[in-house]
């Protein structure tokens, strides 16, 4: 789980993440293409159960069996980066 305090922040094209989340990302074998491409073509987007300036973005990933990203995010000018996973709840 992420603080909500904003560290040194990345910027890639025009979305943030922390360095925290960056680090997080990579770890799981996340490529940034991916979160990107999330980001501007989600198959579906989501609100957050308890946060209305959060979104969850959600598209399948060739590259990666076909699995679903979910790219969560703060609607913000650069959007920034919560967090990013694959969903083993969508197929």
């Amino acid at each position: 789980f992420f603080s909500s305090r904003r560290r040194h922040t990345r910027m890639i094209s025009d979305w943030s993440s922390d360095v925290c989340s960056s680090d997080l990302i990579r770890e799981r074998g996340i490529a940034l293409d991916w979160v990107k491409r999330v980001l501007e073509q989600p198959e579906w987007i989501e609100p957050d159960q308890d946060d209305a300036e959060v979104r969850h973005a959600l598209a399948r990933v060739q590259e990666f069996g076909g699995r679903v990203l979910r790219v969560i995010y703060r609607r913000q000018e650069p959007l920034q980066i919560v967090s990013a996973y694959f969903d083993r709840r969508r197929i």
